[in-house]
């Protein structure tokens, strides 16, 4: 999973927490603790309602990884899906879910 929330708004911030208990619900459980809390728009620093601290506290209490992104920086939104797939693979997820082959390439049925 993914939780994102905009550093210039303090109300979606407090809604990361929402949506990992309704994930919570509707799963029956924690959600996997290979997702990762997504701080987006850190470019605009002048407008910051949420702080790197407070992003990565938050993320630590779920047990999930922080990144802070902006969609404006390609780069920074690259290295939150890879730090997602790092935890994938560094927890052995989908080891045993069966996968399809095309052109060479395996695929992940997820």
């Amino acid at each position: 999973f993914v939780l994102a929330f905009s550093v210039t708004s303090r109300a979606s911030f407090k809604h990361v927490k929402l949506y990992h208990d309704s994930v919570r619900i509707t799963k029956g459980r924690d959600p996997s603790p290979i997702s990762i809390v997504v701080g987006n728009n850190y470019d605009r620093y002048r407008e910051r309602k949420v702080y790197l601290n407070e992003g990565r506290e938050l993320a630590h209490s779920l047990g999930f990884g922080y990144r802070k992104t902006s969609v404006r920086y390609a780069g920074s939104m690259e290295g939150a899906f890879s730090e997602l797939v790092r935890r994938l693979r560094r927890d052995g997820v989908g080891k045993d879910l069966p996968t399809w082959r095309r052109r060479g390439r395996t695929c992940l049925v997820m």
